[in-house]
């Protein structure tokens, strides 16, 4: 069955205006509305279609004829209209499945596209998440990396504060020495000074 057949259900078993034409026929009988609702449903027609060929049997219903005088037989229930030819009822359905290919053809087309376009924005994004995990981890790498300079750039920092402890101690005991050491070479200059007067005035 077609699209357009699962969609409609059982409506394609009786016309629509063979279904207004017994509705009709079945009114001039006498028989009211619901009876002849129920009566529909009990053979498969489905409710839409009651309501759809009620509705037509409305615009287009004679109307009724005037009782009979007393005495007088009533009248005969007028003939239903006569339903279509077969060529055309067959020219009906034709059409009717032709348009349901269509309709399935078309979506099958829609749903073809979509279903590409699903797989390419899926390939998009596993390209994405490839490229977001690359970046993780070269951010993981860079911070590794930076600790790492870090530390070693505080090891050597205190290893230069060891040597400039050691040169300020030197320092300090050069200073000690020559502490010691100027006021004797002072003498010395002194007495040498005194030496070389005397013997300047020896020589005169």
């Amino acid at each position: 069955m077609g699209l357009l057949g699962r969609i409609f259900g059982k409506g394609k078993k009786e016309g629509a205006g063979d279904l207004t034409t017994r509705i009709i026929s079945m009114r001039q009988q006498g028989m009211p509305d619901p009876e002849i609702a129920e009566t529909l449903s009990k053979e498969g027609v489905p409710p839409e279609a009651i309501d759809d060929a009620m509705a037509h049997a409305n615009e287009g219903a004679m109307p009724p004829l005037p009782p009979p005088p007393p005495g007088m037989p009533a009248p005969p229930p007028a003939p239903p209209a006569p339903a279509g030819p077969p060529g055309q009822v067959a020219e009906l359905e034709t059409e009717s499945e032709d348009v349901e290919a269509l309709v399935e053809k078309l979506v099958a087309e829609k749903t073809e596209g979509m279903e590409v376009r699903v797989k390419d924005v899926e390939a998009d994004m596993g390209k994405v998440r490839a490229d977001i995990q690359e970046l993780k981890n070269t951010v993981t790498e860079l911070k590794q990396k930076y600790a790492g300079l870090q530390e070693e750039s505080l090891g050597k920092i205190e290893e230069y504060a060891k040597e400039l402890e050691n040169v300020g101690a030197q320092i300090k005991a050069m200073q000690k020495i020559l502490q010691q050491i100027i006021p004797q070479l002072g003498e010395n200059i002194a007495q040498l000074q005194r030496v070389v007067g005397q013997v300047k005035k020896n020589k005169k």
